[in-house]
């Protein structure tokens, strides 16, 4: 089976942190770090196998919450990649 679920997660993930970033004034630290972030779901949306793309969005994820980025970033990561979760 060749599903696709996770793929299309990263890549509606990936979208809503563009949409974020485009809102934003000014290409501060946290600006860059969730294009960055954003670059890596669109990559993991490419993977050529779903499980592959849910390892690297778990992987993106202890990345991202492990202090690796500020926590401004962690915040805006957080809130539109686990929001979506519960609706």
């Amino acid at each position: 089976m060749n599903d696709k679920w996770w793929r299309n997660k990263c890549a509606l993930y990936a979208g809503k942190l563009d949409d974020w970033t485009r809102e934003q004034p000014r290409n501060t630290k946290t600006v860059k770090q969730i294009l960055s972030i954003k670059a890596m779901m669109l990559v993991a949306s490419r993977e050529i196998n779903d499980q592959d793309a849910y390892d690297a969005l778990q992987a993106l994820d202890a990345y991202v919450l492990s202090d690796q980025h500020t926590s401004k970033a962690q915040d805006i990561y957080t809130k539109i990649c686990f929001a979506s979760e519960k609706k």
